[in-house]
C-alpha cells in the first residue's frame, strides 16, 4: 500500500472512532460530509470534496436538498456519491415525517398545516401532498406531482383508491407554490371546489386544503368555508 493511501486509511479510522465516541455533535459540517463520503468514495481524500459541496450549497442542509444534476456538477462527486447523498436526504425526510405524525389529541388545522408545510418545504417542483386521516390520526401520506393544471392539480382517482383502502374518514390536501406566494390561484379554488364535492360524495370530510410555501401554510377551506358556492367552476 502506498504511504499516502495508508495515511488516508489511518485518518478515516480516527474519524470513525471519534464519531463512535462523540457522535457528530463535535464535527464541523464539512467533516460530517467528509465522513459519510468515506462509505461511497474508497481510499481517496474526501475532505476537499466536502468543502466544495459546502461552498456550492451553503451548508449540509443545502447539500441534502440538492438535485442529482447539481450534485454531479461538483468536482469529486460522481454518479454513485450523488445517488448516495440523495438517499441520505430522502431518508432524513422520511424519518422527520414519521416523527411528526400527528396523534389524536394534536389534530387541528394548525398541526396538520405545520406537518404538511414541513413535508413540502424541500420540494422544488409543484406537487400535492395527500394526508389520509382516520379516527383523528394521520395514517398515511402520498406525494403526487401536478398534472395538467387546466384540468386538475392531481389524479383524484389515486386519492379515492387509497382513501377506500384505508377506510379513512378525513383527507387533508396540501399544494405547494415553489417560487410563488401563499395566495391561492383560480386553479387552486377550482380544485378545492371539485375535491370538496368529490369527498362529500364518498362520505369523507375534506379536513383542509392548504397552500404551502417555505415552511408556512394558508388554510383555504377555513378561509372559504362559507364561500364554496362562489368558487369558480371548470369552464
Amino acid at each position: 500500500m502506498k504511504k499516502e493511501d495508508n495515511l488516508h486509511k489511518e485518518h478515516r479510522e480516527r474519524v470513525k472512532a471519534r464519531f463512535l465516541k462523540h457522535g457528530f455533535e463535535t464535527f464541523d459540517e464539512h467533516v460530517i460530509l467528509e465522513t459519510v463520503l468515506f462509505f461511497v468514495i474508497p481510499i481517496k481524500d474526501t475532505n476537499l470534496t466536502a468543502h466544495r459541496l459546502i461552498n456550492k450549497f451553503g451548508d449540509i442542509c443545502g447539500v441534502l436538498e440538492a438535485s442529482y444534476d447539481e450534485l454531479v456538477s461538483v468536482e469529486g462527486i460522481g454518479k454513485a456519491s450523488a445517488t448516495y447523498l440523495l438517499m441520505l436526504g430522502a431518508l432524513y425526510r422520511i424519518i422527520t415525517e414519521k416523527k411528526n405524525m400527528i396523534q389524536a389529541d394534536a389534530l387541528s388545522v394548525d398541526s396538520v398545516g405545520n406537518f404538511a408545510a414541513q413535508r413540502l418545504m424541500y420540494e422544488k417542483k409543484e406537487c400535492t401532498l395527500l394526508v389520509f386521516i382516520k379516527n383523528k390520526r394521520i395514517v398515511d401520506t402520498k406525494l403526487m406531482t401536478v398534472g395538467d393544471k387546466r384540468r386538475t392539480m392531481f389524479d383524484s382517482s389515486e386519492m379515492i383508491r387509497r382513501a377506500l383502502e384505508l377506510s379513512c374518514d378525513m383527507i387533508a390536501i396540501a399544494h405547494n407554490h415553489p417560487g410563488g406566494s401563499l395566495t391561492p390561484s383560480v386553479d387552486d379554488y377550482r380544485t378545492l371546489y371539485t375535491t370538496n364535492t368529490l369527498t362529500e360524495n364518498m362520505n369523507i370530510r375534506l379536513f383542509e386544503y392548504y397552500i404551502v410555501k417555505d415552511g408556512i401554510y394558508y388554510p383555504m377551506l377555513l378561509n372559504s368555508e362559507h364561500e364554496l358556492e362562489k368558487i369558480p367552476k371548470e369552464p
